[in-house]
């Protein structure tokens, strides 16, 4: 009780006694104040012995705050992941190779191939017409040098060969080493715009 100050004695008390009577080892976990208020987590493994029992000791506390922080970063990743790929801004990610890594629902409506097909495809020769492939280039070296989003337009090739003019706002992002690790892109078709 000193060590583990604060803690709720009444269960803890009751499965030393349960252990005492059936002879079986048990393990527990529970909740201390360490002084100042910030609460701890400790974990018994309770073994019996013919003197009545052993019970080691171990301060957990480092180990249940870093499993909390796990899962509530894991929580917000699905939160994200959620959000981006129930928007209704088509939105991909693509590296240099010319693969498409991560893409949501609305980058396939809006070019027509389904999530498989993108996957296969090459975004510079599949997705780019061929006049719009050196102003593409220029605006993604101007990303990668610029350290800054890149706004500018083209058009897409759709999986049936009809073209939609978009506008893209990319975004290159490097490794520690300064290199291009993807760059991702919001995309907005401008169909609506272009007849203006």
């Amino acid at each position: 009780m000193d060590v583990y100050p604060g803690i709720e004695t009444t269960h803890l008390f009751g499965v030393l006694q349960q252990a005492i009577k059936d002879r079986h080892p048990r393990r527990l976990e529970n909740e201390f104040n360490y002084p100042g208020g910030d609460r701890g987590y400790f974990e018994l493994s309770i073994e019996p012995v013919p003197e009545g029992l052993f019970i080691l000791s171990i301060d957990i506390t480092e180990r249940r705050l870093a499993e909390q922080e796990l899962r509530r970063s894991t929580e917000r990743r699905r939160f994200l992941v959620d959000i981006v790929e129930n928007a209704q801004q088509p939105l991909a990610v693509a590296y240099s190779d010319g693969h498409i890594g991560v893409f949501n629902r609305a980058f396939c409506e809006l070019t027509g191939y389904d999530p498989e097909e993108l996957k296969e495809s090459d975004w510079n020769e599949t997705l780019t017409p061929p006049e719009w492939r050196q102003i593409e280039a220029e605006a993604l070296g101007e990303a990668a040098r610029g350290g800054k989003p890149v706004r500018y337009e083209k058009e897409y090739l759709r999986k049936d060969g009809t073209r939609v003019p978009i506008e893209l706002l990319v975004h290159a992002i490097k490794d520690e080493s300064g290199e291009i690790r993807y760059y991702y892109a919001f995309v907005t078709d401008i169909t609506r715009r272009r007849r203006k």
